[in-house]
């Protein structure tokens, strides 16, 4: 019988365990959030939301 698909599955599930504990380009681990600081002009990148509790930008 032929299994490949087991490995590629495998694989799969794998690859989605490693990468869910890492966040985007311009965002940083702290703690169970991604955030980043904001910009000069005071806009949080796409995707974020500005925090006031701890003034950076948290990913959604």
């Amino acid at each position: 019988m032929n299994f490949s698909w087991l490995a590629v599955l495998l694989l799969a599930i794998f690859a989605m365990a490693v990468s869910a504990d890492k966040c985007s380009a311009p965002f940083k681990k702290e703690g169970n959030q991604c955030v980043t600081n904001r910009t000069i002009r005071g806009e949080c990148p796409p995707h974020s939301q500005y925090s006031a509790k701890i003034n950076k930008c948290v990913y959604k």
